[in-house]
């Protein structure tokens, strides 16, 4: 009702298209599963994007009351105070979360994936919640998240918190995140993120 001319995509087939310059992008619920089963790990997700580029994020945790927010140029803020990523620089010293595809079978290329970084990390989890794995390397909670299953829904509003606190997010091999393209490496910005993206791709 406040940007009615807006553009909007999301899950539960949101698409709406027109002739504004602005998209938001929508996740009402990310962590579906984890929020079934009671498990607290789950969020609200709300990108941005102004003339195809990203330059808004919002993930709210409502279980915690944790507001994690960032624009375009202005630094990221976990409940208004700015937060900044880990300093670890090396796989041996990092806690990572990896997302795997809904009932991936022991051949697909997403668990051989898993299995080559899981002795190299000091430890790897998976959580559930894409935005807050994101919010969370923003936030220095945890050092880095790979995926090659998430949804422009999951990864816009991460994206724009991830890089205006100073981490740094992109394509397993390097290249520039493309929200539309399965493929994905958030980190804290350091070393570990190429370390990390060598046994990825």
């Amino acid at each position: 009702s406040r940007f009615p001319e807006h553009n909007f995509l999301g899950e539960e087939g949101l698409d709406e298209t027109g002739d504004s310059p602005y998209r938001w992008i929508i996740d009402p619920l990310d962590g579906t599963s984890n929020y079934v089963h009671g498990f607290p790990y789950y969020a609200v997700s709300i990108g941005l994007e102004r003339d195809g580029k990203l330059c808004l994020g919002v993930i709210f945790d409502p279980n915690r009351n944790e507001l994690f927010s960032a624009a375009a140029g202005g630094g990221a803020q976990l409940n208004g105070r700015s937060i900044s990523p880990s300093t670890a620089d090396s796989l041996g010293q990092a806690m990572l979360v990896a997302s795997l595809p809904i009932g991936a079978r022991s051949d697909n290329p997403a668990v051989a994936r898993f299995l080559r970084v899981l002795p190299r990390a000091q430890t790897v989890q998976r959580t559930g919640s894409a935005a807050l794995n994101l919010a969370y390397v923003a936030a220095g909670r945890i050092d880095a998240f790979f995926s090659s299953s998430l949804k422009p829904w999951d990864v816009a509003a991460g994206k724009v918190i991830v890089e205006e606190a100073g981490g740094c997010v992109s394509k397993s091999n390097g290249n520039a995140l493309d929200i539309h393209v399965a493929d994905l490496v958030a980190s804290n910005g350091t070393a570990l993120h190429g370390e990390l993206c060598q046994l990825l791709v």
